[in-house]
């Protein structure tokens, strides 16, 4: 596991302009060098990480996505280039693919800019990055809202639909490639 030297919420955003650049502009280069979709979409916001920390009960340095980015990929392969092409830039760590209650699945790369800040880019096969904007809008509705609650067992039903969706969709190369 990298861990961040961040003490605190607003810890991450004193680099966090800089290193969202430097990982915006590294991610167009890999997107443009391998043909695969560069997301970018910019710092999270830090009322989220607020959330995370006070009431997730996350330590600072734990909340790793503040500085992010995505890529679709076509192949298994392209996601195996894109981890060795960070590992060759930065000091990073592989999460692998991965696949949570939700059915979601995505492939987590971890990388340390030099001034110490770790960055997270997720990696997405095309079905599951269709529907991955979808599935967020349910789970931050859902996550507000106590277990057990009906209405958020009715929102992670809905998710847990739509990325089984997303499994339906992908080729049984991929399926082999998530273990499922």
């Amino acid at each position: 596991q990298i861990r961040s030297p961040m003490q605190s919420a607003e810890d991450h955003y004193v680099y966090g302009p800089e290193n969202q650049q430097t990982l915006g502009e590294f991610g167009k280069s890999v997107a443009d060098e391998l043909g695969v979709e560069w997301r970018d979409p910019g710092l999270k916001k830090i009322d989220r990480v607020k959330e995370k920390i006070e009431i997730d009960g996350k330590a600072p340095g734990r909340v790793n996505d503040v500085v992010r980015g995505g890529f679709v990929v076509k192949t298994p392969e392209q996601a195996d280039a894109i981890v060795r092409r960070f590992g060759e830039r930065f000091p990073a760590a592989d999460e692998g693919w991965a696949t949570n209650s939700m059915n979601y699945t995505d492939r987590k790369v971890l990388h340390r800019f030099p001034n110490g800040q770790v960055g997270e880019v997720q990696i997405w096969n095309e079905p599951f990055a269709k529907y991955k904007k979808e599935g967020s809008d349910l789970y931050t509705q859902a996550r507000t809202l106590p277990e057990g609650d009906p209405v958020r067992i009715d929102l992670e039903n809905k998710s847990r639909a739509l990325f089984q969706k997303a499994l339906d969709e992908s080729s049984p190369e991929w399926r082999s490639t998530f273990g499922r």
